[in-house]
């Protein structure tokens, strides 16, 4: 949670595409399946804190609040490199695209 607090707080203060790059040069070296585990962890956690039962924003970084339109927006690179896993010729890591979005995204509808 506070790593997650952080990184948000980094986001605000700093270029957040920087942040994103930094997120998303970090999954592409260590892989969907272990870098896609921690992305899901900040991104669940993310969601849980931000959103409200409305999908209004609620989390205090310093002094700004971020909604959770936002997030989207932020790691947006993130999130489409991951969902370009949905239709990879591989089917395991099509299957680790799948997974991911059933294991990290509140709102997908099982």
């Amino acid at each position: 949670m506070k790593t997650t607090q952080l990184i948000w707080q980094l986001a605000s203060v700093a270029n957040p595409y920087l942040v994103e790059e930094l997120l998303l040069q970090l999954l592409r070296k260590t892989g969907l399946r272990e870098g896609g585990d921690r992305f899901g962890n900040f991104w669940r956690i993310s969601e849980e804190t931000i959103c409200t039962s409305n999908h209004s924003s609620n989390m205090d970084n310093g002094g700004t609040t971020i909604g959770w339109s936002t997030a989207g927006l932020v790691f947006s690179r993130v999130l489409f490199w991951i969902i370009n896993f949905l239709s990879h010729p591989d089917p395991v890591l099509r299957n680790l695209g799948e997974s991911w979005i059933r294991n990290y995204v509140k709102s997908y509808l099982r």
